[in-house]
């Protein structure tokens, strides 16, 4: 007997899915079911049962209700197999959703973990200026209080204004000193040239000139030696005056003024000069001392040593009032003799400030 109806031949994909679903699920229930079920039809077809073990045949009933039971069999293979498969996708859910969770609590905790480093290294740099607070702490402790260090610093700048307040006084002295002493040489220097220089206008001027009747060869080179005298004394008079611009220029800037000479001072004479101006007074003519100034001999020691030791106790600026008459009046005779006496820088306070500056 042929069969009407062939069963249609598989895909290529339709057996790989066949043999994919075969490899995954036990076939055992399935061929134990296509064997009876082959042996079932190969019973209705030739009507050969099969026979039992014992040896009796199987009637039809028979093989459809093994059949049926087969086939029940493998409904409930089925079922249980359905039950697995849908606990297997709860599994599969739960499992997903336990894993996105999972996945959630690590971002939370990843963050949490952030954080904590964070809040880690700002509390280990806490701890560090903790630490360097102590110790900036303990040398703070170490140094002298608030009020000890204003009071140092006080008495510190206490002893810097009266080192530059004595700085400043010294300096002041030093200078005055200084022009004190430039005036002192200047006017000695203006002494010597002025005592150097020839009397001319001490003799009156209605009486002839006297000449030295034993000098007729030497005439000729003294005038030469008074024409140098004069040239080295405008000279020095000329250096005089720029050094007393500029002891001025600095007394400007410095804003310190020169020393002035004392106006309550009394005169100094020396001891000479006195005697003289007392004989002179008392009549002694002027003819009968020598016009010669360079000729006159120079005072003996011991009268110099007297005039010394007379002014020693003079103070800087005590003038005497009749030397500066007698350099302003020539006449006199004796101005030549004063000349004389203060040559060689034996010179007296008053006249140094005879001298104009």
């Amino acid at each position: 007997m042929e069969i009407d109806n062939p069963i249609p031949l598989l895909t290529p994909e339709e057996e790989d899915a066949l043999i994919h679903r075969r490899i995954l699920s036990d076939d055992k229930a399935l061929r134990k079911l296509i064997k009876k079920f082959y042996s079932y039809v190969f019973t209705l077809e030739y009507d050969n049962l099969p026979i039992n073990p014992d040896g009796s045949k199987i009637s039809l009933e028979e093989a459809r209700e093994v059949m049926l039971a087969e086939i029940a069999t493998f409904q409930l293979a089925l079922q249980k197999s359905t039950l697995v498969y849908q606990a297997e996708s709860r599994q599969v859910l739960e499992y997903e959703k336990e894993k996105q969770r999972i996945a959630k609590d690590q971002e939370v905790i990843r963050e949490e973990i952030s954080k904590l480093k964070i809040a880690l290294e700002e509390e280990q740099l806490l701890r560090k200026r903790k630490i360097e607070y102590d110790q900036v702490a303990e040398k703070v402790n170490m140094l002298p209080t608030r009020a000890e260090l204003q009071a140092s610093i006080a008495s510190i700048e206490e002893e810097i204004a009266a080192i530059r307040d004595e700085n400043d006084h010294k300096a002041r002295m030093m200078h005055a000193r200084k022009v004190a002493l430039d005036q002192i040489v200047s006017s000695v220097e203006a002494l010597r040239i002025l005592d150097k220089e020839p009397d001319s206008n001490s003799q009156p001027q209605d009486a002839p000139p006297i000449v030295n009747q034993d000098d007729g060869p030497q005439g000729d080179e003294q005038d030469d030696q008074e024409d140098d005298r004069k040239n080295r004394a405008r000279e020095r008079q000329e250096r005089e005056r720029e050094r007393e611009r500029e002891q001025e220029e600095d007394n400007e800037d410095q804003g310190s003024a020169p020393p002035k000479l004392n106006p309550s001072a009394k005169p100094f004479l020396p001891k000479g000069v006195l005697d003289r101006m007392q004989n002179s007074e008392r009549g002694t003519p002027n003819s009968s001392r020598p016009h010669s100034a360079v000729t006159s001999p120079a005072p003996p020691r011991s009268e110099e040593g007297e005039e010394r030791e007379e002014g020693e106790d003079i103070e800087m600026g005590e003038v005497s009032e009749t030397i500066v008459e007698n350099r302003a009046n020539p006449s006199n005779g004796h101005h030549s003799h004063l000349d004389n006496e203060l040559e060689e820088g034996e010179a007296s306070d008053g006249g140094i400030a005879a001298v104009p500056n």
